[in-house]
C-alpha cells in the first residue's frame, strides 16, 4: 500500500524536511459457522464449536488473509453430506479469510444397504412405504431384493 502526502509550496510547513508516519491497519472479518441438515453433527476449531442447536457460531475479528480450519463431526448415525460457502472436501475444510464469510456444514443419516435373499419358490417380497430393488420386479420370487435406506428408516416386509 502506498500513501501519498501533498503539501503545497507556498505553505511553511512544506520547506525543509519533514517526517510523516503513516499508520495501516489490516482487516478484521467476521466468520459465521452454519451446522444444519436433517442429522445432527458439531463443526470445531480453536476458536468455535458449533452443532445445530447453538448454530450459527460467528468466529469475529479475523484478521484478513488468515487460514482457518474446521472440522466436521458427525454425531452417531450421521454422516458429512457437504460443506457451504467454501471448496472443501472432507470432514476438514480449510480457507482463506478475505471478507466477512459464511461457512456451513450439513449433516444427514448415514445410509446403510440391505440385502434379502429369496430362495425358489417360497414366496414374494414387497416393502411397504419404500423403493426395494426386486430387479425391476414389483416384487421377487427368487433372487435378491436390495436398497439403501437412511439410518433409523423404518418399513414392513412382507
Amino acid at each position: 500500500m502506498v500513501a501519498a502526502v501533498y503539501l503545497p509550496a507556498s505553505r511553511p510547513e512544506a520547506n525543509g524536511n519533514r517526517t510523516i508516519t503513516a499508520t495501516f491497519t489490516q482487516n478484521h472479518y467476521t466468520v459465521t459457522v452454519n451446522v444444519g441438515g436433517t442429522a445432527l453433527g458439531t463443526v470445531s476449531n480453536a476458536t468455535v464449536t458449533c452443532t445445530n442447536a447453538t448454530s450459527p457460531c460467528t468466529i469475529p475479528n479475523v484478521t484478513y488473509g488468515t487460514m482457518i480450519t474446521l472440522n466436521a463431526m458427525p454425531n452417531s448415525g450421521a454422516r458429512l453430506s457437504g460443506w457451504t460457502g467454501a471448496t472443501c472436501a472432507g470432514s476438514a475444510c480449510a480457507f482463506t479469510v478475505n471478507s466477512d464469510m459464511t461457512v456451513g456444514a450439513t449433516f444427514v443419516p448415514d445410509q446403510r444397504t440391505i440385502a434379502i435373499a429369496i430362495p425358489t419358490g417360497i414366496g414374494e417380497v414387497f416393502a411397504d412405504t419404500v423403493p426395494l430393488d426386486c430387479f425391476g420386479n414389483a416384487g421377487a420370487t427368487s433372487g435378491v431384493c436390495m436398497g439403501t435406506y437412511d439410518v433409523g428408516t423404518t418399513f414392513m416386509l412382507t
